[in-house]
């Protein structure tokens, strides 16, 4: 199976000055990956940027013409999870990529911090229960409508990214949690 999840680091404000110029470029970059997709049975390609200014209508139609999806990008230069969900909605149905990277409390370029803060990486020093309960509803809503689930968490999200992936998991399967 192949499943990639692109980045588009951060564009300064030239780009988003230039929309249009940088829509038809991610469309030119999504139309090359298109072969992939056309050969490999089930192959996942997935976008994640850093500006929030993006997500809108026009970018998800890039998506979907060229058959990719949004990774979901729980990261302190993106808004919060909440506000992210109605690009996923604008795209639906289709699978779940989600890379929850760094705890908004540390900011745009806080990894450092983070790591300074977490490490050795074995203990949830700042949980985060709202963006957790979020994710659930939205990871049992894409498995429950028969689409794939895809997560990774970094050490930099709460603390540990084993723990991480402990309580989500804990969250997705407790009795009466909300569906």
């Amino acid at each position: 199976l192949f499943r990639s999840v692109l980045q588009l680091s951060p564009v300064g404000t030239r780009w988003l000055r230039e929309r249009q110029a940088l829509l038809q470029r991610l469309g030119q970059l999504l139309r090359a990956l298109q072969p992939l997709r056309e050969h490999i049975a089930g192959a996942i390609v997935a976008l994640e940027v850093r500006n929030p200014e993006l997500l809108a209508a026009d970018f998800a139609a890039v998506l979907r013409q060229h058959g990719a999806v949004y990774c979901l990008g729980l990261h302190a230069k993106m808004p919060p999870i909440d506000a992210q969900l109605p690009i996923l909605r604008a795209l639906w149905p289709g699978p779940l990529v989600c890379r929850w990277s760094l705890h908004s409390k540390h900011g745009s370029h806080g990894y450092e911090q983070a790591k300074a803060l977490y490490e050795p990486f074995n203990v949830l020093v700042d949980p985060d229960p709202s963006t957790r309960a979020t994710l659930v509803k939205v990871m049992r809503a894409t498995a429950g409508a028969g689409f794939d689930v895809y997560v990774t968490i970094n050490n930099k999200a709460e603390g540990s990214a084993p723990l991480s992936v402990l309580e989500l998991a804990r969250a997705c399967v407790a009795p009466g949690a909300a569906s």
